[in-house]
């Protein structure tokens, strides 16, 4: 995912399955705020299968959350 001027945002297959991305570094001082992001994050996530293929993002604080684009990578695997 792509993001601009972000701090924290959950992502997932579904609504009762999302993950927090992580936007502090960990060599950043804990006694600062978090600051913006801007760039890619590389998120992934086991989702069922079907022909969906849904991809849910929440943004469940009060804090900015843009998102630039998604580029999503399908691994299949052949029987």
């Amino acid at each position: 995912m792509r993001f601009h001027d972000t701090v924290g945002a959950s992502v997932g297959p579904d609504i009762d399955n999302l993950t927090a991305i992580d936007f502090r570094d960990s060599s950043a001082s804990m006694n600062l705020p978090i600051p913006l992001f801007t760039g890619d994050k590389f998120i992934e996530f086991d989702s069922d299968y079907g022909t969906e293929g849904l991809v849910y993002i929440q943004q469940p604080q009060a804090l900015p959350m843009t998102i630039l684009g998604i580029y999503p990578r399908l691994e299949t695997e052949s029987v």
